[in-house]
């Protein structure tokens, strides 16, 4: 009875650890693809002019700082 208790439990805890991988990988591709579309959101702003950058709060550095970002430092930031 015991040892049917203990691969029960054995078998649990690999489904939740399975879960868990699962679910973390999932997590790291929504945020790499969340991350990529940011991206492309920031491509508009090169072409816009210092005062319409002025107009909504951005600066011309802020824009590059972000362009300029690697992709590993955006999904840990």
């Amino acid at each position: 009875m015991r040892t049917q208790t203990n691969s029960h439990m054995i078998r649990a805890t690999r489904a939740f650890a399975l879960s868990t991988l699962f679910e973390r990988l999932y997590l790291s591709a929504a945020g790499i693809a969340q991350r990529l579309e940011d991206r492309r959101g920031l491509r508009p702003l090169q072409g816009m002019s210092d005062s319409q950058l002025k107009d909504i709060g951005v600066s011309r550095a802020d824009v590059e700082r972000e362009l300029t970002k690697t992709l590993f430092w955006r999904i840990g930031g």
